[in-house]
């Protein structure tokens, strides 16, 4: 009898720890919200579907979805060589000057600029050019590689040097995202003659919920076409006299002015108000987190809110009402 309830209890446990394999690694349900990648996430460059001759497609299948990620669309991951390959080439399957594309309710208008100069000029163009398209730029020469014509997206210049994801290193099994200008297939950017870049963006994700008061208290974060607001930490309910880290990266199209953080009371009277001035295209709200100190709130009900002003005038970023207890 004994050996009978061992057995059980044995096999019973090895049922357990099967189940609980099996459910580690199931895939989410359909409709749950997965977290939007990093834009230095590797996945976001891996181009499966590539052909030969395409590095300018690849490229813009590139830009697009980093555009696609800073607007809060989480269907980044259906532009692709194959979606686009029909809309961004001409019958002669050579890229065009520029084209609109639509994924997820977003239209994206590419235009196409020279590229001339020095190379020291070139860098400084790409460089200042970044500071607006954060998304990247595509840079091409017909001699800009030892095969001949290529392109690659640059994402990013510091202190005059470069970074791209080039489409020879991140498809047919090998995956390298971005790398530094000398780590790409590519000759010195005095080689490159041409620009690709977005021009214009409209609309919003469609899979986006609306504004309303019930989305306002479940923490809606607004996307926008011009400015976008990534990784969000926001305040729900904080103990009096407790500290709370605020967390969000934020990327515009134009240059940002101003970025604001706000707590109203529940009369609508400011509570905290911290401005700063990036002068650039992107902000890292964790550098305004010391300067927020929700330890000195009282008890009551409170309005946390994110804006940022570019040319065009002030955008919420983030509204979400929260309790001090």
């Amino acid at each position: 009898m004994r050996t009978d309830r061992k057995t059980f209890r044995r096999k019973a446990l090895l049922l357990v720890l099967a189940l609980t394999l099996v459910l580690g690694i199931m895939p989410f349900e359909a409709g749950a919200s997965a977290a939007l990648p990093n834009l230095n996430d590797k996945s976001v460059y891996y181009t499966p579907d590539y052909k030969s001759g395409e590095c300018i497609l690849s490229s813009c299948k590139c830009m697009f979805r980093r555009a696609a990620i800073m607007r809060g669309s989480h269907e980044w991951d259906t532009i692709t060589n194959t979606a686009l390959r029909g809309i961004a080439t001409n019958k002669s399957g050579l890229f065009r000057h520029s084209f609109d594309y639509t994924n997820d309710g977003i239209t994206y208008t590419v235009s196409i600029m020279d590229l001339k100069g020095t190379e020291a000029a070139k860098i400084n163009t790409v460089a200042n050019m970044l500071l607006n398209h954060p998304e990247g730029i595509i840079v091409w020469g017909s001699n800009a590689n030892s095969a001949g014509p290529h392109a690659v997206l640059v994402t990013g210049c510091t202190r005059g040097v470069l970074y791209a994801a080039d489409s020879v290193y991140n498809t047919n099994g090998r995956n390298y995202g971005i790398r530094a200008w000398n780590d790409t297939s590519m000759k010195s950017i005095s080689n490159c003659t041409d620009i690709w870049y977005i021009s214009k963006i409209n609309g919003v994700s469609q899979k986006t919920p609306q504004s309303g008061s019930a989305a306002t208290q479940a923490g809606y974060v607004k996307p926008d076409p011009l400015v976008h607001i990534i990784n969000v930490r926001a305040p729900q309910s904080i103990k009096k006299g407790r500290s709370f880290s605020i967390k969000g990266k934020i990327y515009s199209l134009r240059k940002m002015k101003r970025v604001r953080v706000q707590i109203l009371r529940a009369s609508g009277k400011t509570a905290i108000s911290v401005t700063t001035k990036p002068n650039r295209a992107y902000y890292n709200l964790k550098k305004l987190d010391r300067r927020v100190k929700f330890r000195k709130l009282k008890r009551g009900t409170y309005t946390y809110k994110v804006k940022a002003q570019t040319s065009r005038g002030w955008e919420t970023l983030v509204e979400q009402g929260f309790t001090i207890y």
